[in-house]
């Protein structure tokens, strides 16, 4: 038996390169949590396997009865932020499915947060518990 890692060759994303699943909020009993308020609201998680063709990893989360734009999507894959040549790990944030919101590259210890354009805005806000956070759009 061989340690070599077998590599296929694609020129196309095959229908078994996508898969789906319905999830819930990851405290549900359905996982074994005890959150009984995180139960329930179904969710579709979409899995695109790129990685042989473009070296991406897509992945797109949206509510099972929700509007067909009500959805987050990220692409995980390796690029270079900007002003520089060097690859790093990387993802972009997906406001729809057209439109880049963030982008996220590895630099070291540290992430460099990028907005997708010059219409992005990130907006602080304060949470229900007090705590701060922001809101992207």
């Amino acid at each position: 038996m061989s340690n070599e890692t077998e590599v296929k060759t694609m020129t196309a994303v095959t229908p078994n390169d996508i898969t789906q699943v319905q999830v819930e909020h990851w405290e549900s009993p359905k996982y074994g949590g005890d959150n009984e308020r995180a139960g329930g609201e179904p969710f579709t998680m979409e899995m695109i396997d790129h990685r042989v063709v473009s070296g991406q990893l897509l992945v797109n989360l949206a509510p099972v009865d929700g509007d067909v734009d009500d959805m987050l999507s990220a692409a995980f894959e390796v690029a270079s932020a900007p002003g520089s040549n060097d690859p790093v790990q990387a993802i972009s944030l997906y406001m729809d499915s057209e439109h880049v919101a963030l982008r996220l590259y590895k630099q070291g210890n540290q992430v460099l947060i990028v907005p997708g354009n010059a219409e992005v805005q990130l907006l602080p806000t304060r949470l229900p518990d007090g705590g701060h956070g922001w809101i992207l759009r």
